[in-house]
């Protein structure tokens, strides 16, 4: 009688636990269909930032309209994201504001760190800096700091890195190249085999990641095309470097799809003029 009850009492028991594995799997299930499955996200791309309010054209902005960006966005309910926290949301780890933008600064210029970090930590917002590692070197060994010319060095890159502001990410090693006949950016060469392609981005690409690495003790999670140049092979090389994220020059605004990693690469970018309107600018990129 006692085996009876005792056989009967773990096959009960069994029951349960099958029970409750099911309920929680629908409920989990029905937390990520109930959860917001897409996000708008505009990315804006800005470059040199002048202390002085000179030079100021297509990829300069003042130090003054910068701020007057920031303040704008924030007056109009709009938060700042990174990288990070954009493959967190697709990969359903966590939420994004409902008005979300992100801010990405290329090239890296020693203003990431005079300028661009200091406003940063004044309106608790982020960016994303895209740095090109044969200049990172080469400021580092001469130690020239200049906000007009100057790039980051490499404390400066662990500094900003060690932030909970500033985002560091792979701009390539040295391929920003723009020549007749040569290559332009990362793009493919004109009847270039895609075993020479590869090799031509992996050994670059792959030493900037190895060099950051270095500096900064993480892995960069996404890669800032040179010029916004790329074709399908880029794409597929990149994946294969461990990249999640990839950031062209396309005017466009972004969706970003939860468990859809597909929608995280070959993010547009909105390029921010210094001498562009404030309001016709944003209206064209946030509306």
């Amino acid at each position: 009688m006692i085996k009876r009850v005792i056989k009967y009492a773990a096959v009960v028991f069994a029951a349960i636990i099958i029970i409750l594995a099911v309920y929680f799997s629908f409920s989990q299930e029905a937390q990520k269909s109930s959860a917001p499955q897409s996000v708008r996200i505009p990315v804006i791309m800005y470059h040199q930032i002048s202390k002085n309010g000179k030079n100021i054209g297509r990829y300069v902005i003042s130090q003054e309209e910068l701020e007057k960006d920031l303040i704008y966005l924030q007056k109009n309910g709009y938060e700042t994201v990174n990288v990070k926290d954009i493959i967190s949301y697709v990969e359903g780890e966590k939420s994004l504001p409902e008005k979300c933008v992100m801010l990405t600064f290329d090239d890296g210029y020693e203003t990431g760190f005079t300028v661009l970090y200091p406003l940063m930590q004044k309106y608790h917002m982020k960016a994303v800096v895209s740095v090109i590692g044969s200049l990172t070197e080469l400021y580092t060994e001469n130690g020239d700091h200049n906000d007009v010319y100057s790039y980051l060095d490499e404390e400066e890159i662990r500094l900003l890195s060690e932030s909970d502001e500033i985002e560091i990410q792979n701009h390539s090693y040295d391929m920003h190249y723009c020549q007749s006949g040569k290559r332009k950016g990362i793009n493919k060469l004109s009847g270039e085999s895609y075993e020479n392609y590869k090799k031509a981005l992996t050994d670059d690409i792959g030493k900037m990641q190895t060099y950051l690495m270095s500096i900064t003790g993480r892995k960069c999670q996404a890669m800032t095309y040179p010029f916004g140049e790329c074709c399908e092979d880029t794409l597929k090389i990149c994946k294969s470097l461990g990249f999640k994220v990839t950031f062209t020059c396309e005017e466009k605004v972004n969706t970003l799809t939860r468990y859809r990693r597909e929608s995280l690469y070959n993010l547009g970018r909105f390029n921010r003029s210094g001498v562009a309107d404030r309001e016709t600018f944003f209206k064209k990129v946030l509306t």
